[in-house]
């Protein structure tokens, strides 16, 4: 029997959209560029609109960050901040957070005004 996930059309869809992210990482993770890859100097992003479709429920997106953004960025790891709260847990901070890696520095994006904890090399 298949995996629950290849067993609808949006199953299918998403997990050929996923691999189309890992294979684009990893084209870039080869082509060197600098001390690095154009990945090491890059940021993709792919994620979800919602964790449970027939709930509606945005509490849960996963996410998936790949590419250094030119070293600003820790990589290979997890991040869970499902219990951090909801103040703390916004895509908008994660939207200021990779402006701010990408020289832009607003004040504020959408509902946010903080930037999202624990992304950067400390």
């Amino acid at each position: 029997m298949a995996p629950l996930l290849l067993r609808s059309a949006i199953g299918r869809t998403a997990l050929l959209i996923l691999a189309v992210a890992c294979l684009s990482a990893t084209k870039l993770d080869s082509m060197p560029e600098g001390d690095g890859t154009v990945l090491d100097n890059t940021g993709l992003m792919f994620l979800s609109n919602l964790w449970i479709g027939r709930k509606h429920d945005n509490s849960r997106l996963p996410l998936l960050l790949a590419g250094g953004l030119g070293g600003t960025l820790e990589t290979g790891r997890t991040l869970d901040y499902l219990s951090a709260g909801d103040d703390n847990r916004k895509m908008c901070s994660l939207y200021l957070s990779l402006m701010d890696r990408m020289g832009l520095k607003p004040d504020r994006f959408g509902d946010a005004t903080q930037r999202l904890e624990r992304l950067s090399r400390e």
